[in-house]
């Protein structure tokens, strides 16, 4: 059985939007503090790899008794961290959890715009609330069909942020989505 009169129904389709507010919150921090370690990846191939790569021509340069094994050895090295890099393609990784992320930060602001402008308002035919509340909910869902695979840290990081703990990437829209329109969510 529904809601008895207009007021608690629209007051139930407030509480969903923000109930789709705090998740999509969660998983924007979720999938940025994903993308994270993929970033500095290329800092951690990439460096030893320049310095490698470096040293290993100075070196076949040099005219003492092994000075080959040594510059083919780095060589060697070169070419396997620069082989693991093409093959974990770390800014592709990083990119499809920052894209992923950004999705859900733009739904959060939406929700944000949505309470502020169109629930906030008691002329807004209950019908129009519930599509728009319905709109909102298929999009979480379609995002939530896009799975990458998240570590347990990536997730701890993101409880911190949501408990206050720690700063995170999205901005957030402290009036619209507190019930009591107090602090940051």
């Amino acid at each position: 059985m529904g809601p008895s009169n207009h007021t608690s129904a629209t007051e139930i389709l407030i509480a969903e939007a923000r109930t789709i507010a705090e998740t999509s919150l969660y998983y924007a921090e979720v999938y940025y503090a994903a993308e994270t370690p993929w970033f500095y990846l290329r800092y951690w191939f990439g460096i030893p790899s320049t310095i490698l790569a470096t040293a290993a021509g100075a070196i076949a340069f040099l005219k003492f008794p092994g000075n080959e094994v040594i510059a083919g050895s780095s060589s060697f090295l070169v070419a396997a961290l620069s082989a693991l890099y093409v093959a974990l393609d770390p800014m592709a990784k990083g990119s499809a959890f920052h894209d992923l992320a950004t999705a859900y930060e733009v739904l959060y602001h939406d929700i944000g715009f949505f309470l502020r402008f169109h629930a906030a308002y008691e002329k807004t035919p209950h019908a129009e609330l519930r599509l728009r509340v319905q709109a909102l909910h298929d999009r979480l869902t379609a995002l939530q069909t896009i799975r990458l695979p998240v570590s347990a840290r990536a997730y701890r990081i993101a409880d911190e942020i949501l408990a206050g703990r720690r700063n995170g990437e999205v901005k957030r829209d402290s009036k619209s989505l507190k019930q009591d329109g107090g602090n940051d969510a």
